[in-house]
């Protein structure tokens, strides 16, 4: 990889040259920059009269022992972007009670967040670990009615259950296994074809 490790550092300028091949239709981009013109069309100007009831809450779970700044970092992302009401529900049990730089944010016991069916957006993952615990968690913001975002590593979820609707690029054996149960969930008559995202 010329943009990272050490040939980063060694390399001199890149410049690249056209040789007549169309890259888009012959290996179709994976990802998409995100710019002023994104973020414009998808939070538009607020009303003079706009307050935080109506922007939404987000609960983020995650914040294992050790890991608490993933959560808390994640958290003030969300209420930067523009949400209305951020909870923090932390799975260390000797957790901060407050951000002294983001004050605003709510923190909470995860089963509190998860089950109090007000969030719009659930965000899984920041610092969430790999225990038990905190895969039974997983499965509670799965089977949650708000939009669900996941950001990996995800814990190992019991084996109870799987959610068809969530798909991940597996990069180990561990997500691979997660993989693997998806489309096993994706193959069951009736089943909803997966998607990125839940609305």
């Amino acid at each position: 990889d010329i943009f990272a490790r050490r040939a980063k550092s060694r390399g001199g300028k890149l410049q690249v040259e056209p040789i007549g091949l169309d890259a888009r239709a012959l290996a179709r981009p994976e990802g998409r920059l995100l710019d002023a013109s994104v973020l414009a069309a998808a939070i538009p100007r607020r009303a003079q009269n706009f307050h935080k009831g109506l922007a939404g809450s987000v609960g983020v779970l995650g914040g294992a022992a050790g890991m608490v700044g993933a959560a808390v970092l994640a958290g003030r992302a969300a209420l930067k972007c523009g949400a209305g009401r951020v909870y923090l529900a932390l799975l260390a049990e000797n957790a901060l009670q407050i951000d002294m730089l983001q004050p605003e944010l709510m923190l909470r016991a995860p089963e509190s967040v998860l089950g109090a069916g007000e969030m719009t957006v659930i965000a899984a993952g920041p610092g969430m670990g790999q225990s038990e615990s905190a895969g039974r968690l997983l499965l509670q913001a799965l089977a949650s009615p708000a939009a669900l975002v996941l950001a990996r590593p995800l814990p190992a979820a019991p084996r109870t259950r799987c959610s068809p609707r969530i798909r991940r690029r597996p990069r180990d054996s561990s997500n691979a296994r997660r993989a693997k149960c998806r489309q096993t969930a994706s193959a069951r008559p009736g089943a909803s074809p997966p998607v990125t995202s839940r609305r």
